[in-house]
């Protein structure tokens, strides 16, 4: 994987190394695995050190033979104090070191500072997020496949979900589902929001019961080789009435409005504007409460958004989330997304199910 470390040192700048640091889970840098290749793993209180011809992982020996499974030369340690013996050594004479500082623990920081005490260090994090944003090939084929099973998933929800069931039922069913289907596990806590507890937009599944006139939305992803998928489909149990089927048919043609934005070189707040125009125009302005959309790789949320405040560029290589909403407290949520690869020719769906509204 010295090519991506290679890229993130061309990007850093002014730094001879950069140490990506794990302490204990759940603080664990996805950073880890992108530069070892490495598919296995938890890698607690491991590091690796990027320079510009070679990645060393340095682990203990519980982790040996998941670390051998990546590109990375493997370092064993048995103590703490070889740990640092091999960090010291792996640096060499670097003097200015790069630390992903929105991940690094404060602790984790401190010890190298006391290990490394004649280094300058630098933030190297916002490089690591420009190198992580464009996907290689390897990167869309995994999310493809994730992308391919939550689809999957999604078309099995017509028949599994009915009345009587509680939002804790559909989840887990969700959940199972997406295992039986090829999903190392859920990228996040799978959301299921029943009626009026769908104008949540994070709402957690509890022991409400599904009956006629609500919504039922569904959101969730799959892994596949780490990398995320991530998709949300609304549908209704009964007989909706003209305001949903309106709302819902106005999220539809939002979300096809901001997926036709997304093109390399616009900037990130065109989708954003394109899908919330028609979403105001629709009569919901002010329901549309969150961006866009963000990017999905080894995290279902990494990187940058699409969002009104944005300014950055759309790349080529990005995958992101397209997932307008409408949000009426009291009464019903409404949201549909999909995960989308962002190509030379314009915008790719990777997920996949039909998002005319589906009656239950």
């Amino acid at each position: 994987m010295t090519g991506r470390s290679q890229r993130i040192l061309a990007d850093a700048e002014d730094v001879d190394a950069i140490i990506i640091s794990n302490s204990r889970e759940p603080f664990l840098d996805p950073n880890f695995w992108y530069v070892t290749g490495a598919m296995g793993g938890l890698f607690e209180s491991s590091l690796v050190v990027l320079k510009e011809d070679r990645v060393d992982a340095i682990v203990s020996e519980m982790e040996a033979g998941s670390a051998r499974d990546g590109g990375a030369s493997v370092h064993v340690y048995k103590t703490a104090q070889e740990r640092d013996e091999l960090t010291i050594r792996c640096l060499g004479d670097s003097e200015r070191i790069g630390l992903n500082y929105d991940s690094i623990t404060l602790h984790s920081a401190e010890k190298l500072r006391q290990l490394l005490k004649d280094v300058e260090f630098k933030d190297v994090a916002e490089s690591i997020k420009r190198c992580r944003s464009i996907k290689d090939r390897g990167e869309i084929d995994n999310i493809r496949r994730a992308a391919a099973i939550a689809s999957k998933v999604a078309e099995e929800l017509p028949a599994i979900i009915c009345r009587g069931m509680t939002e804790q039922q559909v989840a887990a069913r969700i959940d199972s589902l997406l295992r039986e289907r090829g999903s190392e596990g859920e990228p996040f806590a799978t959301i299921v929001a029943f009626g009026d507890n769908a104008a949540h937009p994070h709402h957690r599944p509890g022991h409400r019961v599904l009956g006629d006139g609500m919504t039922v939305l569904c959101d969730f992803g799959a892994i596949y080789g780490r990398y995320c998928s991530d998709l949300t489909r609304t549908m209704f149990c009964g007989n909706p009435d003209d305001d949903f089927v309106k709302a819902y048919d106005a999220v539809v043609e939002a979300q096809d409005a901001g997926v036709r934005a997304m093109v390399a070189e616009a900037k990130a707040c065109e989708p954003d504007r394109a899908a919330r125009e028609i979403i105001d125009a629709a009569g919901h302005k002010g329901r549309f409460i969150h961006s866009f959309g963000h990017e999905i790789g080894l995290s279902v949320h990494e990187g940058g958004v699409m969002s009104q405040r944005a300014h950055h560029v759309l790349l080529e290589g990005m995958v992101m989330s397209a997932e307008p909403g409408i949000y009426v407290p009291g009464r019903f949520g409404i949201r549909v997304e999909d995960t989308v690869h962002i190509k030379a020719d314009g915008a790719e769906r990777l997920t996949g199910f039909d998002r005319a509204l589906t009656v239950i």
